[in-house]
């Protein structure tokens, strides 16, 4: 891990990922999104209080409302991203 600069850690890792998600099989795919579906599911609680506290933050730093009505989440908007299974796309 590089103290000095954790978003070059961030970007080695994504990179890391983007070589196995190249050479991975569409079963392999598929699981990967389907344990990442079931994370944000169980995690909404979470989530949408963390976008609260995003918001509350924003108020406080006099972000625009309008922009502050288009940030935040329900839990019916995270449940729905959660639910909608893409599956590996046909290849082109």
């Amino acid at each position: 891990m590089n103290a000095q600069d954790p978003l070059l850690d961030r970007l080695v890792a994504a990179r890391t990922a983007a070589k196995t998600l190249a050479t991975a099989t569409t079963a392999q795919k598929n699981a990967a999104l389907e344990a990442i579906a079931q994370h944000i599911e169980t995690s909404i609680t979470e989530i949408v209080a963390a976008n609260a506290e995003d918001l509350a933050r924003g108020r406080d730093n006099g972000l625009d409302v309008g922009l502050l009505d288009r940030q935040g989440v329900a839990r019916a908007d995270v449940r729905a991203v959660a639910q909608k299974r893409l599956g590996d796309p046909p290849p082109e």
